[in-house]
């Protein structure tokens, strides 16, 4: 079952969070990084903890997105305040490899 506009509620993160899962791992459809980042986009405004990590992982990797480590550490780092390990720990990630610089209170 492919996810569309007209099967996922617009306003219910966990669903948006599945639908883009699916589409980056191609489940029951092609695999599609474009459009997993624009679920899991709205997942993560929606308030998805797990949404934040992942769209990360596809800015750390350049999937659907331009690559942006410093967009993928302020993922990382939102995820890292709610409590989540992952985030926690592919921030730590970037941090080591040095290829995401820390943000300044003056950044939006």
């Amino acid at each position: 079952m492919e996810p569309s506009d007209q099967t996922v509620e617009q306003n219910d993160a966990y669903s948006s969070l599945v639908s883009g899962l699916k589409y980056a791992r191609g489940e029951g459809m092609p695999q599609d990084f474009q459009e997993a980042a624009k679920w899991l986009r709205q997942a993560a405004n929606l308030g998805s903890v797990p949404a934040l990590v992942n769209l990360g992982v596809l800015f750390m990797c350049g999937a659907g997105v331009r690559q942006d480590s410093v967009e993928a550490a302020g993922l990382f780092e939102k995820a890292t305040e709610s409590g989540d390990a992952e985030g926690q720990m592919n921030l730590a990630r970037l941090c080591a490899s040095g290829t995401a610089r820390q943000r300044t209170s003056h950044e939006p």
